[in-house]
């Protein structure tokens, strides 16, 4: 009996370093073929196999940090590069009402509000 041992995939580089959420990050390297996860900093994330290429197509995921990028195959796991999640910041899309007295409370709609720390409404601090 014999044992069939399969290479390591192994990350030679990223083309890009850092950006937010849902950024395309394109996986160089060796023995991508076979694999079956691409994580950031631990989060899974989405792939493709590009096989003319031979390169990793990977989808940065909700909730992933700065951290290194590692893909993952029956042979192993390579970790490589750094890469660091950029923040864009919060969007407010709506508020209601448009006017009113102090005490009075404020909805305010958007996206991207999980990093606030405060909140000022005419320049006066609100509690939220």
């Amino acid at each position: 009996m014999f044992t069939v041992l399969l290479p390591a995939p192994t990350i030679s580089g990223i083309d890009v370093s850092s950006g937010p959420v849902g950024t395309a990050v394109e996986i160089s390297g060796t023995h991508l073929d076979d694999v079956y996860a691409v994580a950031f900093n631990g989060t899974p994330a989405s792939f493709t196999y590009d096989a003319v290429a031979d390169t990793i197509s990977a989808t940065v995921p909700a909730g992933a940090t700065t951290g290194a990028v590692s893909v993952t195959s029956a042979g192993g796991t390579d970790v490589g590069p750094t890469f660091t999640v950029t923040y864009a910041g919060p969007t407010i899309s709506g508020v209601s009402p448009t006017s009113a007295k102090a005490g009075v409370s404020v909805t305010i709609t958007g996206t991207d509000f999980t990093a606030i720390t405060g909140v000022t409404i005419g320049g006066a601090a609100a509690v939220f």
